[in-house]
């Protein structure tokens, strides 16, 4: 279940084409003038550095460590952010003839942010020390390294506690007046670096650029533009280590770098660094001084917490634990401030640090349960009831007829995308699946053509290859207009980002279903309790709210007339278990446990009383509600029924050598009976003929209708 939203504006601003016309109000952009900084990035839109409140204090106390040559140490975070933050600041230092080398912690033994036993180390070789993306919550440690003789300068741009701490130099663009508020922590290193060297554009522009993209920070006003002038910069990078990264990301050398590439193949790369072993080396792959050396082999793993929270519409925190102490990460969704929801768990964590939308902790092992319930009490707090589900925004509708390559270059003009510059996704209603079907590994994606009032157009759906047997027919679907060049030739297609209500078509295979069926009664056949705790209902009940109630069909014809009284439900694909337990439609070929629901609708009727003992045990806390047998289903129990001069008759065919059609499900069904009476083994093979009497047998009496 998918809810879709609309982010756009009824404002719209003359003079650009209509599409550019309607995005930018909803992206803050209401005047010509702001319109033409938006869509021309240039460095006059970079902020005088010296406007961050506290940097001239920063800019002394360096210059003084410089010039009596006192070692620094720049001590930073192991995620991309916190990397090139570290690397900026390095360079600049270095290039002002600074004694400074970087200090990342292990993200598995120190966790995120200042400790006392780093401090304590560094105190010994270095008298002036200073954060990059981390230091805002550190007081016990800011002071100790105070108490050490170590001069502290906190640079930083998670949100602000009520008590800082009590630093030589705090930088913090929410301090004082700086015209962007929202600067991520390389932004902050970089505004420092321009501030000790007394330029706007340095070598480290393309690093302060990827970590703008990465850590999620609003791409508007000065982040835009060092995002922006960043990525014309990464494009003809002369820092090996980067052309390395770029190399094993698949983007050539020269070719313009998307936002979305910098997100998704870059940014990932560097964060596999840190959580796999140490940042240590993703800092060497960025100060390297030759392609050789930067050249290097590392995992990609997937970034745990945020997949699963666009995944479930849930915030996420995944943790990883060593011994007594775990490490996590954590994701919004849904509009949770996570932060706040974190705060009320503080108590709970050794360090913790992070903004609305993401952040990072170290807690006791010990402790997991109590934050498991304090976390969940806190979202469902904000959510003052309603119910998580998950969310794509869109601009605009559009008509299918309105994806075209004119339309993907205009909106290449938006870019770099990211946090408060989304890609633009439009919404078609009404479109038609003409067809759809699995692609990729296991079938993992889905290929669909789609039309509409004569227009057809190609799409891809990633991660939705289940739907490729339910999705059919008129839809709304939630679209990014891509460009896919293919033999020389480019053509515009879309990415479908979500699928909000759709027609959803049932393909009937009576024989397929029957078949489901035996299978059933053959499992049924093991089950020696009949408790018989079900209720009956003679109409199939609404559901009661968004999530709860599970409608299980063993037709299609059933199921299609299920979805037409109800639009909207969940079409589950059987195979994987939601928590969310939305309201669902089922098609169901086996019994399995889906979800926590508390629901279950039995639509076309009870197969047996050990049906109902078998949803029992799947769903503990489910009502069970039996509607009277239909009759799509009342033909598939037909289908697979026999009499016993049948049954002899394919016995003594079998004797002779025939080979039966498994494909008949009412063959099938007697083959199985015969197995069940121990005639014929597994794979049709003889066995020492014996007396039998069907009626003795609990399969045949099951497919006869004897037992329900």
């Amino acid at each position: 279940m998918h809810r879709l939203i609309w982010r756009g504006s009824e404002a719209s601003l003359p003079g650009l084409p209509p599409v550019i016309a309607s995005l930018l109000p909803a992206r803050g952009i209401d005047t010509p003038e702001k319109a033409r900084a938006f869509l021309y990035p240039d460095e006059k839109q970079l902020n005088d550095p010296m406007r961050m409140e506290n940097m001239d204090k920063a800019v002394s106390i360096i210059r003084d460590a410089i010039a009596v040559d006192e070692s620094v140490v720049i001590y930073g975070d192991y995620d991309c952010d916190g990397v090139c933050a570290s690397v900026i600041l390095l360079e600049a230092l270095r290039g002002l003839g600074a004694r400074a080398e970087i200090y990342i912690p292990s993200r598995q033994d120190e966790g995120y942010g200042l400790n006392c036993a780093a401090v304590e180390r560094l105190a010994k070789k270095h008298r002036l020390l200073i954060t990059v993306d981390c230091g805002i919550t550190s007081v016990e440690e800011a002071a100790l390294a105070r108490s050490l003789g170590m001069r502290v300068i906190i640079t930083d741009h998670h949100t602000i506690p009520a008590l800082p701490p009590d630093a030589d130099a705090l930088l913090h663009p929410q301090l004082g007046n700086y015209p962007c508020p929202f600067l991520c922590g390389a932004g902050v290193a970089y505004k420092l670096s321009c501030a000790l060297t007394g330029t706007n554009i340095l070598p480290s522009l393309e690093l302060c650029a990827l970590a703008t993209i990465a850590d999620m920070v609003p791409l508007l006003s000065e982040n835009r533009a060092l995002a922006a002038l960043g990525l014309r910069r990464m494009q003809v990078t002369r820092r090996p280590g980067l052309r390395a990264l770029l190399s094993t990301a698949g983007i050539r050398g020269g070719e313009a770098i998307s936002g979305t590439q910098a997100a998704f193949q870059l940014a990932p790369r560097i964060n596999a660094c840190g959580r796999m072993d140490t940042a240590r080396i993703a800092v060497e792959l960025l100060t390297a001084s030759d392609q050789l050396q930067a050249l290097w082999e590392s995992g990609v793993v997937g970034l745990v917490a945020g997949r699963l929270a666009e995944r479930y519409g849930y915030p996420t925190v995944a943790l990883s634990r060593d011994g007594d102490t775990c490490v996590g990460s954590a994701r919004s969704a849904c509009g949770v401030d996570l932060y706040l929801a974190l705060s009320s768990c503080g108590d709970l964590f050794s360090r913790f640090g992070g903004h609305k939308q993401a952040a990072g902790l170290t807690m006791a092992a010990g402790h997991i349960d109590s934050f498991r319930k304090r976390l969940s009490d806190a979202v469902a707090g904000q959510l003052q009831g309603r119910p998580l589900m998950p969310e794509t925004a869109y601009d605009a509708v559009l008509p299918l007829s309105g994806i075209t390559l004119e339309l993907i270059e205009q909106i290449g003009r938006l870019e770099p995308f990211g946090t408060g510059n989304p890609a633009p996704v439009f919404l078609l209603k009404d479109v038609d699946v003409v067809s759809a079907r699995a692609v990729g590994a296991e079938g993992a994606h889905l290929k669909l053509t789609l039309s509409q009032d004569g227009s057809i157009l190609d799409a891809i759906a990633f991660r939705m290859g289940s739907r490729a047997g339910t999705l059919r027919g008129l839809c709304d679907l939630a679209v990014t207009p891509t460009a896919n060049v293919f033999g020389g030739r480019t053509a515009a297609e879309c990415r479908v980002e979500a699928v909000g209500s759709a027609e959803a078509r049932f393909i009937t295979d009576e024989k397929a279903e029957a078949r489901a069926i035996l299978q059933e009664f053959d499992s049924f056949c093991r089950i020696n309790k009949f408790s018989g705790a079900y209720e009956t209902a003679d109409q199939p009940p609404a559901p009661e709210s968004a999530q709860g109630t599970l409608y299980l069909s063993r037709t299609a014809e059933t199921a299609a007339r299920i979805a037409a009284l109800f639009p909207g439900l969940d079409i589950p694909d059987g195979t994987r278990r939601d928590p969310r337990a939305y309201n669902g439609l089922w098609l169901c070929d086996e019994l399995r446990c889906l979800g926590p629901y508390d629901r279950i609708v039995l639509c076309d009727g009870l197969l047996d009383v050990r049906e109902a003992e078998r949803l029992r045990a799947l769903y503990p806390q489910a009502r069970i509600v039996a509607l009277p047998r239909s009759a799509p289903l009342l033909r598939r129990l037909e289908a697979l029924r026999f009499s016993v001069d049948e049954m002899r008759a394919l016995y003594v065919a079998l004797r002779g050598g025939k080979r039966p059609d498994r494909s008949d499900p009412q063959t099938e069904a007697m083959l199985r009976v015969l197995q069940s009476m121990e005639l014929i083994g597994p794979m049709n093979e003889l066995l020492p003929m014996r007396r039998s009497d069907p009626q003795c047998d609990p399969l045949y009496r099951l497919i006869q209708g004897c037992e329900t």
